[in-house]
């Protein structure tokens, strides 16, 4: 005989109680319990209600044969009170041959299945039904499983996006937009915005490698991490070799983090920038490009790396710093051919007079008419930092009014 589907014990045994108040059909059911299960069978039995539920309360069971009619209960208050001793339990009603309506009723309340004495009592009706009964309360325990992992990564991915900046973030001398479409509930793709007391900012975009719970644990790691470490005032290179110290015997095999910083200086002609596996782009006011990468691995690969810090001394007026995941370069209509980086940074450039915010709708509007979003394989984030032009100072006109009346206004013009 096949192995029953389920058990509640750690042991290879099933544990069954048999609550049965008359002695010829206990006799009768141990019997064919015995024949059917032979050594696999851990027999407890029980004549009354509350002696069944001593031994409930006891005992660890896989399954409980019920005989609603009990000297100290009666019809579905059996199966009521069983159910509320362990509201898992999985019950097989045993009735008689007329009370077929009931043990009906009694399936309907939470029993798995209902056994007629008489004729039905048999090794094989009898192991059928606890086969059947047991099959039914695995899948409602996976069911159940499922739902509450279902629920678990619903609270993971509300948390992810709490902790994400708003689409729309800056300081004085920048304009700044970012977002991030995770392929799945939850992704390994972040991107944050941290101003700093002297006034600078840093923008951080990552990419923890796979998809699902884990990547997003090790994102919200890598993020409080970077987060702790960039408010001690640590430089961004030296910020990058920390994380990847503390990250290395967190991850797994073959997982890794790529990452791209950037430290922008309050007076907005300077910035630093770090990367780890992970390339940034600096498009120019006039359409030229740059790439901006380092020799540095991805985060948790190489124990001892120490990431560099590199700087760009010249940020001019509507310049633009660009930032993806792959989720964007690789978005594909085959599996076969990619978007790639060069698509992406011809659009920045077409757009790079617009707002921020529109040059990252554009970006993600690219890579979704290559792949839409209902095919998406892959997180998508895309962060743009503009710097913004610097005023021109407004000209000054001196009359001699000017030092009479603070509020003075030109003259109209002649008609």
């Amino acid at each position: 005989m096949d192995p029953l589907p389920y058990s509640r014990n750690d042991r290879d045994s099933i544990a069954i109680l048999l609550v049965e108040d008359c002695a010829t059909d206990r006799t009768l059911a141990t019997l064919c319990l015995e024949n059917g299960l032979g050594e696999g069978l851990e027999l407890y039995t029980a004549d009354t209600l509350q002696s069944a539920m001593d031994r409930i309360a006891q005992s660890r069971l896989d399954l409980i044969l019920l005989d609603l009619h009990l000297p100290d209960s009666e019809g579905l208050d059996t199966l009521r009170h069983v159910l509320r001793g362990d509201p898992d339990a999985t019950v097989v009603v045993i009735s008689g041959e007329s009370e077929e309506s009931s043990a009906v009723s009694a399936v309907r309340l939470g029993a798995q299945d209902f056994i007629v004495k008489g004729t039905q009592l048999t090794d094989r009706h009898l192991i059928r039904s606890i086969r059947l009964a047991m099959e039914r309360a695995a899948h409602r325990s996976m069911e159940a499983e499922l739902l509450e992992i279902r629920h678990q990564m619903h609270m993971a991915h509300q948390i992810q996006k709490r902790l994400l900046p708003g689409r729309l973030f800056g300081c004085t001398k920048y304009s700044m937009a970012g977002a991030c479409q995770p392929a799945s509930e939850n992704g390994g793709d972040y991107f944050d915005f941290m101003r700093l007391p002297d006034g600078s900012s840093c923008v951080v975009i990552g990419d923890v490698s796979g998809h699902g719970i884990g990547p997003s644990m090790v994102m919200i790691e890598t993020r409080a991490s970077i987060r702790a470490l960039v408010m001690t005032g640590m430089e961004i290179g030296e910020v990058l070799t920390e994380v990847n110290r503390l990250l290395i015997n967190d991850l797994k095999h073959n997982a890794f983090v790529t990452l791209f910083m950037v430290h922008l200086d309050p007076t907005g002609r300077r910035c630093a920038y770090s990367s780890a596996g992970h390339p940034g782009y600096l498009v120019r006011n006039d359409g030229a490009s740059l790439v901006l990468s380092s020799p540095n691995p991805p985060l948790g690969i190489v124990s001892d790396e120490r990431y560099l810090s590199m700087n760009l001394d010249d940020l001019r007026g509507d310049d633009l710093l660009v930032m993806f995941t792959d989720g964007i370069t690789e978005a594909t209509r085959d599996h076969e051919t990619f978007l790639g980086v060069a698509p992406v940074l011809k659009t920045v450039v077409a757009n790079r007079h617009r707002s921020a915010d529109y040059v990252v709708d554009q970006v993600f509007d690219l890579a979704a008419r290559v792949e839409p979003e209902s095919c998406q394989h892959d997180d998508r984030t895309a962060v743009v930092i503009k710097r913004l032009a610097d005023a021109v100072p407004r000209p000054h006109f001196q009359s001699p009014a000017d030092s009479i009346h603070s509020d003075y206004r030109m003259p109209p013009p002649p008609h």
